[in-house]
């Protein structure tokens, strides 16, 4: 984050004007718009000029596990480039995840992985024509006769290409069960949620 500028009021330290600098181009120029402002009127007598400083960049993490919030404040130290300033001190806080979200973060984690296995606008298609294979195979057009018969070829495509999805989806639930159960036994554990899930570019063709 690039230094910026804030006037803040001399007792009680609040912001009160973030004054623009974006046409000062060289730290000459920048240096004199401060004396200006300090020391030549470019300021009221109970205003007071600081520079922000962020000595640490925002953390990286994984915010479906950790929460970052951003603090800004006066801080009563001299800036390090900035030497005549004071602070406008840029600082994060981490704060950990209600279990209760990590779980449903797991479960939004499964649903993504099961979306590449079988589109949600398609499983209502593939899982008919699943059981209508199955009911071909046992012959059930009616409640009066049940026979084995040999299932149709393309019977038997719907029910590859359906227990092909449905291993997948079966393996997404034993990594949604054993990820949320390492969180319930220890909710700081954070386990990955890109990784050991069973991920499909989906087709019909089986």
């Amino acid at each position: 984050m690039s230094t910026f500028f804030v006037i803040v009021n001399k007792t009680t330290k609040l912001p009160e004007q973030y004054p623009l600098t974006s046409g000062l181009t060289t730290e000459v120029s920048i240096l004199q718009w401060i004396d200006d402002m300090v020391n030549n009127g470019g300021m009221g007598t109970t205003q007071e000029l600081v520079a922000s400083y962020e000595p640490y960049t925002r953390p990286v993490v994984d915010e479906r596990y950790i929460n970052v919030s951003q603090n800004q404040g006066y801080f009563n130290e001299s800036h390090p480039v900035y030497t005549t300033l004071k602070q406008w001190k840029i600082s994060y806080v981490q704060t950990d995840v209600a279990l209760a979200d990590k779980l449903v973060a797991v479960d939004t984690q499964e649903s993504s992985a099961n979306e590449t296995v079988i589109p949600s606008g398609m499983q209502l298609k593939i899982n008919t024509l699943a059981i209508l294979g199955v009911l071909e195979f046992l012959n059930i057009d009616s409640n009066t006769t049940i026979n084995a018969t040999s299932i149709s070829t393309k019977g038997k495509k719907n029910l590859r290409v359906f227990v092909k999805a449905a291993k997948k989806v079966k393996q997404n639930d034993d990594t949604k069960v054993a990820k949320k159960a390492l969180l319930t036994e220890n909710p700081l554990s954070n386990p990955d949620l890109s990784t050991d899930w069973s991920l499909n570019d989906f087709t019909e063709t089986a």
